[in-house]
Parts: C-alpha cells; structure tokens; sequence
C-alpha cells in the first residue's frame, strides 16, 4: 500500500511541474524548460511513456549540442 501511495504521490507532483512549466516558460530564462523535464524525469519512474519521452528529449539535446559545436 505504501508504495502505490508513492506512486500517485510521484505521478501528481509530476503532472503538476509539467503544467506549471507552461506558466513559467513566460519568464525569462530557460526555467520552464528544466521544470517540464524535472516533471517528464518524476513520471518516467512509474510509466514507460513518460520514460520514452525523456529518452527522445536526451537525443534531440545531443543532437542541438552536437551541431551547436560544429559550428
């Protein structure tokens, strides 16, 4: 039981960071972007989705670093 409560635990602050990254994506700075991947990064613990998607986010990262430094 403990670790189910957990898990919606992780799964409710997950949802809340990756809408509370649209918000603060206004601000200036990349603040909304590292709160959506810290919300993506809680979820990808629980559900294989979520951990695909990060694994997208990691590759297309590398690439833009990638041809950032041919540049």
């Amino acid at each position: 039981m403990k670790s189910r409560t957990k898990a919606i635990l992780v799964d409710i602050l997950g949802f809340t960071l990756i809408i509370a990254a649209a918000p603060i994506g206004w601000v200036p700075g990349p603040g909304g972007i590292a709160v959506l991947i810290l919300g993506l990064s809680l979820l990808a613990t629980n559900h294989e989705w979520a951990e695909r998607i990060m694994n997208r986010v990691k590759q297309e990262v590398l690439s833009a670093n990638k041809k950032v430094a041919e540049d």
